[in-house]
This record gives structure tokens, sequence and C-alpha cells, in this order.
């Protein structure tokens, strides 16, 4: 993926949403939550951001909110590519955002206590299931 577009990979987060974001006493922001930490291409947080505001906040892609805050993560990246390309790299970061989900996921389906791992029995598979599904009515804008 990193080889199409001139974006560097960088730390991902691996589960950047609302509710990891946190105010300090002190008025500063938090990051908690490294556990899922990798090294991968930086738009992968900016789709895990963008799904909890959608389920969050009902703020859908529609939204006037929306485009607001997919540009104000996107314009950090301008010194490497175009918009129209960052663009095109956020969409195939966002097709391809299920497996990188399944890929830090499947460390928890290896848990030994099965009664922890029970509530998240089927989450995998059914990412995986979502993917194919939409992967199979993809078709690419030219």
């Amino acid at each position: 993926m990193t080889a199409q577009y001139q974006i560097p990979e960088t730390i991902e987060h691996g589960d950047f949403h609302d509710n990891n974001i946190l105010m300090s006493s002190k008025q500063q922001l938090v990051i908690n939550d490294w556990g899922d930490t990798v090294i991968t291409h930086p738009f992968f947080s900016l789709t895990t951001c963008l799904s909890s505001v959608r389920r969050n906040h009902l703020i859908e892609s529609s939204s006037p909110h929306y485009p607001t805050i997919l540009h104000s993560y996107l314009k950090h990246w301008l010194k490497f590519e175009p918009q129209n390309l960052l663009m095109a790299a956020f969409t195939l970061a966002n097709r391809l955002n299920p497996i990188k989900f399944v890929l830090s996921f499947h460390r928890i389906t290896l848990c030994g206590d099965s009664e922890a791992c029970d509530r998240y029995r089927g989450f995998v598979a059914d990412t995986l299931k979502l993917f194919l599904k939409t992967e199979h009515s993809y078709e690419p804008k030219i």
C-alpha cells in the first residue's frame, strides 16, 4: 500500500477513537490504550476514528462535519502527496482496514481464558465476511 503513495509508514495507534482520547486535569489531551500499536500506514488511524464518529456521534459521510474531520487529518500529509492522492490512499486504507483489524484482533482470540474470549467469538470471521462481501461489490472510480 505505501509503495503506491509517498506517504511514510508511521506509528499507528490501532484503536484511535474518542473513548481513547482523554482530557487531563491540566486540560491536556492524553491518548490512551496503546496496546494495538503497530508501524503501518497512518490512514488506518483515520479510518478507525471516522468509524467511531459515525457510530458514536451519528456523523455520516453526508454530514457537513464529516469532510471537516477528514480534511483536518489529511492536510498534515499534503507535503507527501496532493489532495486527490491522499483521498485515494484514504479510500484504499478504508477498504483494507478490516484486514488490519483482523490481524490486530486475532491475538485476543488466542487468550487462554475462554470466558474472556467468548464475548469476542465471531468478530474475526464476521469482519472477514464483511470485507469479502464489500470487496466483491467494490467498483473503483475511474
